[in-house]
């Protein structure tokens, strides 16, 4: 049997990632922590069946991104500010996705849970990766966002590690080849070490390191989603205790999650329940302790539901680009065969404004579409459908009665599948028709599965762990 795109990328990056040196983690091109259709063909395509458009267009970006990071290394030159830190028992980091989030004491990932461990009498500082610009951050805000250019002493580290990863790399070129390492993955690679994304992991660990280091903290909070700066965290702690937090729910498409050494991974996982902790163990065998513990933003937003079935159909694309793109394009075939439907489409509150602007002017003859500034319990009232792929709202979705419908294109990204759930699907290339919403129906059992696999955390387990 012919094996699939994804079955011949893995293992031609896995014989990289399987080189005995865990800085090779460091770098994001080898291990997305996401993996579709579009991502393959735009930097993978040349793996699959050489491409010599595909290979250049990479080359060439791969020498912009160290360009990046030649500049990020003069700017830090002039960084000469001095650090502050404060003793504290824990450091949790977390992202900062929006600026209505200053001052607000629960946080995006991890809920209450710097309030419930100051309550337990644990002195906690939380520190912030910033996915927005920060010109108009006020200045005593930024003293807890991670600088994306630290001082050159910093960098300087930095650059010696990826220096020494580059001379290791060169030693295996002979065993590269011998197991069958395409030359064009490991000409990629190589300058893939020397991006400003490999940089940026290599980084936000060394900065980590430095603020455990300096506050005398023994423990630290981090997202559990594969990314390279949560290995990198794990890498260059010394004897502190690394806590990672299933926030994002998981899908088979975390291409990055099946890769770790034994030093990258965190000391403890902790899961939002029995059905991920179970498919971290015996799918992706991940070889750390990984518990139960709970939604620690648990809030169960189980609205008043309508029992008449309206002609208003959810969509809720991810945050990203290329997903929303998906949901666009669905929107500019179906919204003018399905004149009598009303589809409303709710962003992911990371998803820029100005782009969604853009969007909205891209369907303005659409006179059914409309894009929603609802509050999420509005949203969940006054629909009956929801389309989806792979936004965690649709757990919320299912139990409060919608009818869940998802949206097929390239790689499977539902979110259902690891609570190995049928659903409904219509795929993206052939037309909706509305004698096929009329004959759906939803499934009072799959809403009590999902109703019942989602619950408050038990913070007496991260004590115990303390």
């Amino acid at each position: 049997m012919k094996p699939s795109r994804l079955e011949i990328l893995e293992e031609q990056l896995s014989k990289i990632l399987n080189l005995k040196n865990d800085f090779i983690f460091s770098v994001p091109w080898i291990q997305p922590t996401k993996i579709d259709s579009e991502i393959i063909d735009k930097e993978y395509k040349f793996i699959i069946n050489f491409d010599l458009i595909s290979f250049i267009y990479v080359f060439f970006k791969s020498f912009f991104e160290i360009t990046i990071s030649i500049c990020k290394l003069f700017i830090s030159l002039f960084k000469i500010k001095k650090k502050k830190y404060t003793n504290s028992d824990i450091i949790i980091l977390s992202h900062l996705i929006s600026h209505k989030h200053f001052g607000i004491k629960k946080d995006f990932y991890y809920g209450h849970l710097q309030e419930e461990l100051e309550n337990k009498g644990y002195i906690c500082k939380k520190y912030l990766i910033s996915h927005i610009a920060t010109k108009k951050i006020n200045s005593n805000n930024l003293l807890n966002i991670l600088p994306k250019i630290d001082n050159i002493k910093l960098e300087l580290k930095i650059i010696w590690k990826l220096f020494k990863l580059l001379i290791f790399c060169f030693k295996k070129i002979p065993y590269m080849i011998s197991i069958k390492t395409k030359i064009s993955v490991i000409i990629i690679f190589f300058l893939k070490i020397f991006s400003y994304k490999t940089q940026s992991s290599i980084r936000i660990g060394f900065q980590i390191n430095e603020i455990i280091e300096k506050s005398n903290s023994k423990y630290i909070f981090i997202t559990f989603e594969g990314h390279c700066y949560e290995k990198m965290i794990s890498l260059l702690k010394n004897n502190q205790k690394i806590f990672s937090y299933q926030n994002t729910p998981l899908s088979i498409n975390q291409f990055s999650l099946k890769f770790y050494s034994h030093n990258t991974l965190p000391d403890v996982i902790f899961c939002k329940n029995n059905i991920y902790k179970d498919y971290l163990i015996k799918n992706i065998k991940i070889r750390t302790i990984v518990l139960d513990l709970g939604d620690l933003n648990f809030n169960l937003n189980k609205c008043k539901v309508n029992n008449t079935r309206s002609k208003s159909i959810l969509l809720i694309p991810e945050g990203t680009l290329t997903e929303v793109k998906i949901m666009i394009k669905f929107l500019l075939k179906n919204a003018n065969n399905l004149s009598s439907y009303t589809f409303n489409i709710r962003f992911h509150p990371i998803f820029p404004e100005k782009l969604i602007k853009k969007f909205e002017l891209q369907l303005v003859d659409k006179k059914n579409v409309f894009f929603s500034r609802n509050t999420k319990s509005e949203d969940l009232i006054n629909n009956s459908y929801v389309i989806f792929r792979g936004s965690s709202l649709i757990f919320e979705a299912i139990i409060n009665g919608l009818i869940p419908i998802y949206l097929e294109k390239g790689l499977n990204n539902n979110l259902l599948n690891i609570f190995d759930l049928r659903c409904n699907q219509i795929n993206i290339d052939e037309p909706i028709e509305e004698l096929y919403l009329n004959n759906l129906t939803s499934d009072p059992k799959k809403t009590s599965m999902i109703e019942n696999s989602f619950y408050k955390a038990d913070y007496n387990k991260i004590i115990d762990e303390l």
